[in-house]
């Protein structure tokens, strides 16, 4: 769930950034696992086993994930994330991009909720492309509604362009164990550990997926077992391409625990 996302007290970041809503409140809910940071991934370049590994840090303020960069490679297929909030802790925008105001290989997302708390609408501003007068055109605007379950896991989309075409309708189903039903992966493929995605509620919805545990047993875990490593994975994370779809994974979790 998405209600008052964010607030461990016990661990704030000197980061800043002006151009990020950073108000908290005192009693805002906590993560579950509020005391255990994500701080590192690392993995291929664009998924690409071949390439060369990036490192993308994660910085936080009081709990909330305010943004996740690639300092050492930076281009095409590897953006920067950003994530934005109102005064009531409610994640409000998502950018992906290479800036947080990056307007052209760019993908903004504007949230809306419903009286649950729950976001409800999820709106999707692509970036735009050009003309041959090198104008740039209007991007298309995806709009999504979203229907969760009786444990606030979304389990259908509604997704239409406003500019026209058919509306598709995914859904997602979960296993007796709470894991992610994945076309080719078998439920007893899952681990028992902790789901690296259960690491902050943001990162469960972003890509929605709200799995009790790994998609496979990972060599190491920390103390509070979440996984050091997301590979071989059934599923993306941020940049990190899943090992289905031809990526290589996340070699290399990093986390602060208190």
């Amino acid at each position: 769930a998405l209600v008052q996302i964010v607030a461990c007290t016990k661990t704030v970041d000197t980061t800043t950034n002006n151009s990020i809503t950073k108000e908290t409140s005192s009693d805002a809910v906590v993560s579950e696992f509020d005391n255990c940071k994500l701080r590192n991934i690392i993995h291929h370049y664009g998924g690409d086993p071949f390439s060369s590994l990036v490192n993308g840090l994660f910085t936080y303020n009081k709990g909330n994930p305010i943004s996740l960069t690639y300092g050492n490679q930076t281009g095409t297929g590897n953006p920067n994330h950003y994530f934005l909030y109102d005064k009531q802790n409610r994640l409000r925008e998502y950018r992906i991009g290479y800036s947080i105001d990056d307007p052209v290989e760019a993908e903004w997302h504007k949230y809306g909720y419903n009286d649950k708390g729950q976001i409800s609408v999820d709106s999707i501003v692509s970036a735009p492309l050009f003309g041959e007068d090198g104008q740039p055109l209007p991007g298309d605007t995806i709009v999504i509604t979203l229907t969760y379950d009786d444990q606030n896991r979304i389990i259908k989309e509604s997704i239409r362009n406003i500019k026209g075409g058919p509306i598709r309708n995914p859904t997602y189903t979960y296993d007796s164990r709470g894991n992610l039903a994945v076309k080719g992966w078998k439920s007893s493929s899952y681990d028992n550990k902790v789901s690296i995605f259960r690491s902050h509620p943001v990162f469960q919805f972003i890509h929605r997926n709200y799995s009790k545990n790994n998609a496979a047993p990972q060599a190491k875990y920390n103390s509070k077992g979440l996984p050091l490593s997301m590979n071989p994975a059934n599923d993306a994370f941020f940049n990190a391409y899943p090992t289905l779809s031809g990526g290589s994974g996340i070699t290399k979790v990093m986390y602060d625990c208190l």
